[in-house]
């Protein structure tokens, strides 16, 4: 390898850290964060987070009623009977706070997740 095969390497790779850097922090700011709950796939709330939102908000599923707790800029799930969630997998799964993230409750069919806007 050459000098000039060396700084055109580095220079490829500091402009594809640079990039990355700038675009993840444009997106991070623009965006609107939103805990959204779905039953049988419908919206039925669409709570707007950020680090001042805070409470536990209810809803409603096949005649019972499930708690999401928004606190911090994250969200669960809080525990549910076990005659209505057996497993209690969605509650175990803890905070979340990224897009990438989810909290799914298979027997009740219900889906909790970060979406941006």
């Amino acid at each position: 390898m050459r000098r000039g095969d060396i700084i055109i390497i580095l220079l490829v790779v500091i402009i594809s850290i640079g990039g990355m850097v700038s675009v993840n922090k444009v997106s991070v700011d623009m965006d609107k964060k939103y805990v959204v709950i779905k039953v049988e796939n419908e919206t039925v709330q669409k709570i707007l987070v950020d680090n001042k939102t805070e409470g536990i908000y209810k809803f409603r599923f096949n005649n019972e009623y499930g708690y999401v707790e928004v606190k911090n800029g994250r969200a669960r799930m809080i525990e549910m009977d076990k005659r209505i969630c057996p497993r209690k997998i969605c509650s175990e799964i803890g905070w979340i706070d990224k897009q990438y993230q989810s909290i799914v409750c298979l027997p009740n069919k219900i889906l909790v997740k970060i979406e941006s806007v």
